[in-house]
């Protein structure tokens, strides 16, 4: 908050909180067996979805619930989905659970992309 003198006789000043002279290193945190995401998107019963209960997906895998929906999520594991749910936050509003149980086999490292710079390209990954 910036402190200010009522009369202006003296120069405004910053204050702030000073960090530890000695802070913690980063942890790891490692990705649990059974994994929640969120999709800020409700499920509509009337339209086909794109993902359903027992799919195998992929690591970096872009999860959408319909084809022309804008909202997504993207899975930081291997494994298959094992429910797709509605979930109600605090506020009321309406989202899409997707649990997803993690294989148990190593995850062998992505091939480098051949990137390119055409549009087209670029919308694959937006």
């Amino acid at each position: 908050m910036i402190k200010r003198s009522f009369f202006a006789l003296s120069r405004p000043r910053l204050t702030y909180d000073r960090l530890e002279p000695n802070p913690e290193s980063p942890r790891t945190i490692a990705v649990p067996d059974i994994l929640t995401l969120l999709l800020p998107e409700p499920i509509d019963d009337t339209r086909q979805a794109l993902i359903r209960k027992g799919n195998a997906v992929k690591k970096a895998q872009k999860l959408s619930l319909y084809k022309d929906s804008t909202a997504y999520a993207i899975s930081p594991v291997s494994g298959t989905i094992k429910s797709v749910d509605i979930f109600a936050d605090g506020f009321n509003t309406i989202r899409t659970c997707i649990t997803i149980e993690k294989d148990s086999d190593p995850e062998p490292e992505p091939a480098p992309l051949d990137i390119s710079e055409d549009l087209s390209f670029a919308a694959g990954y937006m």
